[in-house]
Order: structure tokens, then C-alpha cells, then sequence
């Protein structure tokens, strides 16, 4: 990646490349929910969900797209509004 004209107002110890693991996104709620599941996950006008149920939540998603047809590597749109 090239340097970026910006680059030059970054603070010298601001990083101009990040390293990002390696890894799906599902493994870091995973982890989240075994270290910490009892941690608010997202708070969202006054409703809270802690990272276990943000992840049992994402399980039952993904089983009944599983139970739908849907197989790893398809493809899924989802028309929601910007919002948990």
C-alpha cells in the first residue's frame, strides 16, 4: 500500500497499516462468549444482550438458514435497518 497524503498529519506513533488476525468473524464471539459471557455484548435503548446470547442467537441463525438450504459459501443478503 502506498502512503496516503493524510499519513503525514498522523501523530508519530499512530500506525499507518494495521495487521488484522487472520481468523472469521464467528471465532471472536466464541471466544467472547467462553471468557466472558456473562459481559454485555450490546446495549441498545436499555435492552442488553450478553455475549452468550449474542452468540446462542447467532447459532439459531445460523441453523435455520442451515435448515433453509443455505450451505457454506452461499450467499445471503439481508434488508434490515442499521440497528442490532
Amino acid at each position: 500500500m502506498q502512503d496516503r497524503p493524510w499519513f503525514r498529519y498522523y501523530d508519530t506513533w499512530v500506525p499507518t497499516r494495521l495487521r488484522y488476525p487472520q481468523a472469521p468473524l464467528q471465532d471472536f464471539l466464541r471466544v467472547a462468549a467462553n471468557v466472558a459471557p456473562d459481559k454485555t455484548a450490546i446495549n441498545y435503548y436499555g435492552t442488553t444482550l450478553s455475549f452468550r446470547q449474542l452468540r446462542l442467537i447467532s447459532l439459531r441463525l445460523a441453523t435455520s438458514l442451515a435448515d433453509l438450504g443455505v450451505t457454506k459459501g452461499a450467499r445471503v443478503a439481508l434488508h434490515l435497518p442499521n440497528c442490532p
